[in-house]
């Protein structure tokens, strides 16, 4: 008999990479199907500082929109997985903000994920990678589900302009 999957939402999400749009978006809705009383949340983080870019390179300069998850007071950041040799334990939550720059963060409950679920087929995307009904990606669905406005640039997920009112993905440059 195979071996449960502890998280396999999680599972599936980590094994399917290359999606090119927001490996943090698959990942932190993996872990909140997975994880009863986990939120996700999606909020802006600051762009890193020369020192910061010097050290990783890879790093973005703009501010960008990242999904993490929050359970008891904690972060959890299933997008940094690979990086951590699969471990993910619990981050202060003020730490996390504090490290990152987060601000504007919204909220999405469980129950609303699996809502989403539902309608969206994100289970069986996340599992089986079955496609999504609908044809939108995940990332454009758990944005436009927290009322989160945001750009699409240079692959990255960015916020709006304050003064505009995009009301979702606008690709530009």
């Amino acid at each position: 008999m195979p071996k449960k999957t502890v998280m396999p939402h999680l599972s599936g999400a980590v094994a399917f990479e290359g999606n090119g749009f927001g490996t943090c978006f698959y990942r932190a809705a993996a872990f909140v199907l997975d994880a009863p009383g986990a939120d996700l949340c999606l909020g802006t983080f600051a762009g890193g500082t020369e020192e910061e870019l010097r050290a990783n390179p890879s790093g973005s300069r703009h501010d960008f929109i990242h999904a993490w998850v929050e359970a008891r007071g904690d972060v959890y950041a299933p997008s940094m997985l690979s990086k951590s040799n699969g471990f993910m334990g619990p981050i202060p939550r003020d730490q996390y903000y504090e490290a990152s720059g987060a601000r504007d963060v919204k909220r999405l409950t469980r129950s609303e994920v699996l809502r989403l679920s539902g309608e969206i087929g994100l289970s069986a995307h996340l599992r089986r990678h079955k496609p999504l009904k609908g044809g939108k990606r995940v990332a454009e669905v758990l944005l436009e589900a927290a009322g989160v406005n945001y750009m699409v640039r240079d692959g990255g997920v960015l916020p709006a302009p304050r003064d505009s009112d995009m009301g979702g993905t606008q690709p530009t440059g």
